[in-house]
């Protein structure tokens, strides 16, 4: 049994801008997924808020299954700031990304 995965993701920003500290951090995570059309297309959402400085990363996909070995998807990774502060999620804001991918199995 083989896989072959291909993904390109896009990127936007600079890492080295990033403020790296140790502190304690509190926040939730939220994970949803449904299957629709006889379980060939799949819409997912994930998503983290930090309650430190209400800062926040949403990840929606959509992933659609062409045949049992092939299946194709997209999916983005935002990073909101806070309100007042950019925070550990939203220290990411110009990193920001969309992805695509595609799988085949045989």
């Amino acid at each position: 049994f083989y896989i072959y995965y291909f993904g390109a993701c896009e990127r936007f920003g600079d890492i080295e801008k990033l403020d790296r500290t140790n502190k304690y951090e509190h926040g939730v995570t939220l994970s949803l997924s449904k299957s629709l059309v006889n379980e060939t297309l799949e819409l997912s959402l994930a998503g983290v808020l930090g309650f430190n400085d209400f800062d926040s990363m949403i990840s929606p996909s959509i992933k659609y299954s062409l045949s049992d070995q092939i299946s194709l998807g997209l999916k983005a990774f935002i990073f909101l700031p806070g309100q007042d502060n950019d925070g550990k999620y939203g220290a990411y804001k110009d990193l920001s990304s969309i992805c695509i991918n595609a799988k085949f199995s045989f």
